[in-house]
């Protein structure tokens, strides 16, 4: 539930996640546990929660006091609050939230909050506009962009029309609808919060008294853009194999997806509706045909031979020795060019650098996920490099082996001197030389 976003930054998504019995406190170990690792990565890197989504479960005020103190204790700041859709989010909630604006700086201040279908009054309303109006922290302005009051939502609550009104004739709280565009205000503007507001300027309030918790309408369908992206992504397979058996056709697997070609182990035909996935799994034996042309496994009797595992079938499997020689040649050759522009760019650290070292990484290596592994490769290597005192230290490379590699280096040497050999096959030639002639790396390292 808590998932890495590269840069000193991490996302908790627990949206309807927390209903099982002890499903809290695994979230709350989570958080401790990835919170202090962020704490010690990226020195000089200040650690952030970019979204924190606990909606649309019933967190009582005493966990959302516990999360809230995990995140001060590793001195974590949230950029965005989703906290909608909690029928025990109520007015103490409110007070806590409050209480934790007030020891924020404006550098830690969030930038949103959503805080819409909860159990919200009056007087919580009351409680999160004191701690704003008696702070500095809005307008507030994100790196390297113009000041912004904090966005807020709160729709279906309880809160009356009136305290709502009052805080924007005091001209603190403006009511914003999304289709005005740009949000930027002055330095010196009274405007701390905009609230939104549908298109026909209605606050969306409802009357009468919260429900108690176990009465709470159950949780509703939310725009999330990300979320649907994710179920159409989901239904694609299954909506596919759905329209295939419905005709009574053969289904041809995609060629390896995403990530490139696939392997041929995998590259077979099954039969729509025979498992979820479009593709066989491991394990699946196809039935034995009936020997009749029509029907349900239908076609010739034949005599199935057991075909050897071919060389092919382990192309991208990672061995020991390959990723040895990898370590060494990054030890020795160092980084490329474009990998020592994202570490100078990661070494700020801000979102505007974040962003562009993944923007150089997807230029030269073609695709955005290729792009994003390298770029949390390259702040492993800047950690590793700041913690071992700048050297140039491959990510994952261990202390018992810079011996060997001091070995190896010699090789190189050796290999491209001796030899007339180019630099970059140097490696292969040095490590295939090593495993001919049986030298003992141990004895020869000091000569």
């Amino acid at each position: 539930m808590v998932l890495p976003q590269g840069g000193g930054a991490v996302e908790v998504k627990a949206r309807r996640r927390l209903k099982e019995e002890g499903a809290f406190e695994a979230l709350v170990n989570e958080m401790e546990t990835k919170l202090a690792e962020l704490g010690n990565g990226i020195p000089g890197c200040t650690p952030s929660v970019s979204d924190l989504d606990l909606s649309q479960n019933h967190v009582t005020p005493e966990q959302l006091e516990r999360v809230l103190s995990i995140v001060t204790t590793h001195n974590v700041f949230v950029r965005r609050f989703r906290l909608f859709g909690i029928p025990t989010f109520t007015d103490d909630a409110m007070r806590i939230l409050g209480d934790h604006l007030r020891g924020l700086t404006k550098e830690q201040a969030p930038t949103e909050m959503h805080l819409s279908d909860c159990a919200i009054t009056s007087e919580g309303f009351y409680h999160l506009m004191s701690a704003i109006e008696e702070s500095d922290l809005y307008p507030g302005a994100p790196p390297g962009g113009k000041p912004r009051p904090l966005y807020l939502r709160l729709e279906n609550n309880y809160i009356s029309e009136e305290s709502l009104k009052e805080k924007q004739e005091a001209g603190v709280v403006r009511a914003f609808k999304k289709s005005m565009g740009q949000r930027e205000v002055t330095t010196s503007s009274p405007v701390k919060v905009d609230i939104i507001v549908h298109e026909n300027s209605s606050w969306k309030q409802k009357t009468g008294e919260p429900p108690a918790p176990e009465n709470a309408p159950p949780p509703r369908m939310v725009n999330d853009r990300w979320d649907e992206q994710q179920r159409a992504k989901q239904a694609m397979p299954l909506a596919a194999a759905a329209a295939a058996a419905a005709w009574g056709q053969w289904q041809k697997p995609q060629w390896g997806g995403w990530g490139g070609w696939g392997g041929g182990a995998d590259r077979m035909f099954t039969r729509v509706g025979e498992g979820p996935s479009l593709m066989a799994k491991a394990g699946y034996v196809k039935p034995e045909p009936t020997g009749l042309a029509a029907g349900l496994n239908k076609g010739f009797i034949t005599t199935r031979r057991t075909l050897k595992t071919k060389p092919s079938y382990r192309i991208g499997r990672k061995s020991q020795r390959g990723a040895l020689i990898k370590e060494v040649v990054r030890e020795v050759a160092g980084f490329a060019p474009y990998e020592r522009r994202m570490i100078e760019l990661l070494r700020v650290g801000s979102a505007a650098t974040l962003k562009r070292a993944l923007k150089v990484a997807k230029k030269r290596l073609g695709t955005h996920k290729r792009g994003k592994k390298k770029r949390d490769e390259m702040a492993e290597a800047l950690a590793a490099l700041r913690k071992k005192g700048a050297r140039s230290i491959a990510p994952g490379v261990k202390l018992d082996t810079l011996r060997y590699s001091v070995f190896v280096s010699r090789l190189l040497v050796v290999a491209a001197g001796r030899k007339n050999i180019h630099f970059r096959t140097a490696p292969r030639h040095a490590a295939a030389w090593m495993d001919c002639s049986k030298i003992s790396w141990e004895s020869r390292i000091g000569d």
